[in-house]
């Protein structure tokens, strides 16, 4: 009815361009949805909360890592001291300066002292295949690098200036450089904080440039909604490289709170990540779903009984879970959507303990954000109606380093706006707004997908694939079984090589380009791609993988071990017990690092045997991790005959 009233009344405006919403309609999701004006302190740099903070408590613990720790006032000197000495080497506000660090009290005093010297930070994530990381730093056009020493091979060869942090030369040369806070010329709000790379459908990933004021917008949120106090305890987990990271890194230290770093590695392995939670009193935490799903299968997330609110953003959160965070633990579970280039988080809502809804709601805006759904022609959507999602506010990032055009291309300009707000972030996603004002998450409006938390391009790994000598053409989708998502590959190749090893050569040629998450669990080769009548590949007629795509010559499994193996992996990856081979690999049939955490519970729930993290990675062949876990066995078991030995000797001596 709006659609036609609209038309009767201009008559002469083109029907795609005649809106569907009434003049209060449109002024409701403007404004009453999106009324979110706040005062925040947005002339502040964002180490400045830092040092606002660090007269009030001094004394604090603000970061533990092990069993090192630094106050507010040690952290504030080492930092300062590397903030000067990186001054006295040229840097300047709105420089980038490279991060590649394992998890550790070097990477907090890298962030802080980059800041104090006006720059932003570049998060190099040291797990990142070379070619990945030379690429990144070349486009960034970095000067300064700081590392450490026991990763230093990682980046060797490479033309940059390298600060080895925990060097004793180094350390040497930064004590006699000023305790004092810098002064720094001329720096602003709007100057850059940091440059986060994400996946890129042009084939290369691109860098997100996000100023100070952006990311002081959601912290002074956070602190506003979610008020820590001086006795939290916030769990810093997610990889560096992960926009998430930002607000675990900064929002602890606005109030004198305290941040304790997990283990390099350890953000994977849920046993460490409960052991952690209870040692520490851990009070805040976050995670993506799919890890929250692997916490909720160890037997010991229901004593983390220490938290009081958990976190949960990167992918959609699925409407099963919360009842059953629930029914193992107290602290209230909240749900934040946003992307990288809106400062993270943008809209949030709380998870009632009971839910009726058959989704999960990403809430409403945060302060001094508005989000629009608007259709193909950028005309506001009614309420139920799905459209494209549309950000505008605070958090807006500057755009992506070295790609004007690109940034051209998402960030347009705001035709809704009153003035305040200028611009207009296109997402890529699909919602609407509910009846209560609440939005909802729908999917994507391209390709793009999130696994496991990370953003990825299809197209980024299908250009690495067709560059490979032999493959003609290819295309990469998610595989959805139960809850787990995995990429798949089809391929078609001109190859004549034996097709195990080829999908062998590919996997090792991907690894040389990609991190680990973007390399597609499984390979499924096809003579051709079934097409639809218009000659589009059909992409609901690509045969469904299972293990007889990848798992080369079948050899049945053999022996109690394998045989319990065979049934836990079935489990795990969703395949019959009858297409898993002795000799199938556990990555290549779909496995990741989150289901490896969940092989080792199972195996210690089935079998009654803790193995390591790391043998999953050592003898990824199922024949081969049988013969680890049989030594094991046979050892534990040697190992507990003279325990009891030794008991009887010494009982005997004291009688």
């Amino acid at each position: 009815i709006n659609f036609i009233n609209n038309i009767s009344l201009k008559p002469d405006c083109e029907i795609q361009k005649s809106s569907l919403l009434t003049q209060e309609g449109e002024q409701q999701q403007l404004q009453s949805m999106n009324s979110t004006q706040a005062d925040y302190p947005s002339d502040l740099c964002i180490h400045h909360l830092f040092e606002k903070q660090l007269a009030q408590t001094p004394n604090n613990i603000a970061v533990t890592f092990e069993e090192q720790s630094l106050s507010y006032f040690e952290l504030n000197v080492k930092a300062n001291r590397l903030a000067h000495y990186l001054i006295k080497q040229g840097v300047k506000p709105d420089d980038i300066i490279g991060l590649c660090l394992e998890r550790s009290l070097e990477m907090m005093i890298g962030i802080m002292a980059i800041w104090k010297a006006g720059a932003a930070y570049l998060p190099l994530d040291p797990h990142y295949p070379k070619n990945r990381l030379q690429h990144m730093i070349q486009d960034s056009h970095l000067s300064i690098l700081l590392t450490q020493q026991k990763i230093t091979a990682v980046t060797e060869g490479m033309s940059i200036q390298r600060l080895i942090l925990d060097n004793k030369e180094l350390l040497n040369t930064l004590s006699i450089y000023s305790v004092a806070n810098p002064t720094v010329e001329h720096l602003t709000s709007r100057h850059l904080a940091y440059v986060i790379y994400t996946s890129g459908s042009t084939g290369l990933p691109k860098g997100v440039m996000v100023e100070h004021q952006a990311a002081i917008n959601r912290i002074d949120w956070m602190q506003k909604q979610y008020k820590l106090k001086q006795n939290d305890v916030v769990l810093q987990k997610t990889p560096f490289s992960f926009d998430v990271s930002v607000c675990e890194l900064t929002w602890f230290f606005t109030v004198g709170a305290r941040l304790v770093m997990a283990l390099p590695g350890g953000h994977k392995n849920p046993a460490y990540l409960c052991d952690v939670i209870q040692e520490k009193h851990i009070t805040t935490i976050r995670f993506v779903p799919s890890m929250l799903r692997l916490m909720l299968a160890n037997s010991d997330w229901a004593h983390c009984q220490t938290l009081r609110q958990v976190f949960c953003s990167g992918e959609a959160l699925p409407a099963d879970l919360p009842a059953l965070h629930y029914e193992a633990n107290d602290a209230v579970l909240y749900n934040l959507y946003g992307p990288t280039e809106a400062a993270v988080e943008v809209s949030y809502w709380q998870v009632p303990n009971k839910n009726n809804r058959m989704t999960i709601a990403i809430g409403k805006p945060i302060q001094n954000i508005q989000l629009l759904v608007l259709n193909e022609q950028l005309q506001l959507q009614p309420q139920g109606v799905a459209g494209e999602l549309f950000i505008a506010g605070a958090g807006l990032a500057r755009g992506y380093l070295n790609q004007p055009e690109l940034t051209a291309q998402r960030f347009i300009q705001h035709t809704f706006s009153d003035g305040s707000a200028k611009r207009l972030y296109r997402t890529g996603d699909l919602a609407r707004y509910l009846e209560d004002g609440n939005l909802e998450y729908i999917g994507r409006v391209d390709q793009q997908v999130k696994i496991r938390g990370f953003r990825i391009e299809p197209a980024e790994i299908e250009q690495q694939l067709t560059a490979h000598p032999d493959i003609d053409s290819s295309l990469v989708i998610v595989n959805k079984k139960a809850h787990e998502e995995r990429l798949v590959a089809y391929l078609i190749t001109k190859s004549s090589i034996k097709e195990s090893q080829l999908i062998k050569n590919i996997r090792l040629s991907l690894h040389a380009y990609l991190p680990d998450y973007m390399v597609p669990s499984i390979f499924v080769i096809l003579p051709q791609f079934p097409l639809t009548a218009s000659g589009k590949i059909d992409r609901k007629a690509l045969p469904e993988p299972d293990a007889t795509f990848f798992s080369g010559k079948y050899v049945a499994p053999d022996g109690k071990t394998e045989l319990i193996l065979t049934a836990i992996w079935s489990g795990l990856l969703n395949i019959p017990q009858t297409q898993i081979s002795a000799n199938a690999n556990f990555f290549e049939l779909g496995g990741h690092s989150l289901l490896a955490t969940k092989l080792i519970n199972d195996i210690k729930e089935k079998m009654q045997l803790e193995i390591e993290y790391i043998d999953i990675f050592d003898f990824p062949i199922l024949r081969n991790l049988s013969v680890a876990m049989d030594n094991k066995l046979k050892t534990d078991s040697l190992m507990e005959s003279l325990a009891e030995s030794n008991d009887y000797a010494v009982e005997e001596l004291e009688w």
